[in-house]
């Protein structure tokens, strides 16, 4: 099963800014007596999308190996005591698009004193469920 890792554009974990990861360099072992896929471990993902799930943007993907001792695993991900990057894979056209649009959002007259995203935000997949969802908050209020 081939396995991915998403990273900040400089190779640093998401959830954890001190660990740098380098190509084709195993990680250092974590020991870990947690039991199921969440809790300390290298998380890496099954699926390109899940790995995007699990960061932030701007991000770089890469094809990963889990190495070492199972800790845990789910539907989206499994967790090792030490994994390592081997190449940087393309993103997919719609993770491109994701990221242009987020980096353009400052340049929004509106939103121009914003310069990073508010968590409250949501991103939605279609024009069409965004409309629903504003729809769907509206009446709520109205009510």
């Amino acid at each position: 099963m081939t396995l991915y890792k998403a990273l900040t554009p400089d190779r640093l974990s998401f959830y954890d800014r001190r660990t740098k990861w380098e190509l084709g360099v195993e990680m250092p072992e974590i020991k870990s007596a947690q039991l199921g896929a969440c809790g300390e471990g290298y998380h890496l993902a099954k699926s390109i999308t899940h790995a995007v799930s699990y960061a932030k943007f701007p991000m770089s993907i890469y094809e990963a190996d889990a190495i070492g001792d199972r800790l845990g695993e789910d539907d989206t991900k499994v967790r090792h005591s030490s994994a390592r990057i081997i190449r940087e894979v393309k993103k997919p056209a719609w993770v491109l698009k994701a990221e242009k649009f987020i980096a353009s959002i400052p340049s929004v007259k509106y939103l121009s004193n914003c310069s990073t995203p508010a968590r409250a935000w949501k991103m939605f997949d279609t024009r069409d469920a965004a409309r629903d969802a504003a729809w769907d908050a509206a009446w709520d209020a109205a009510r």
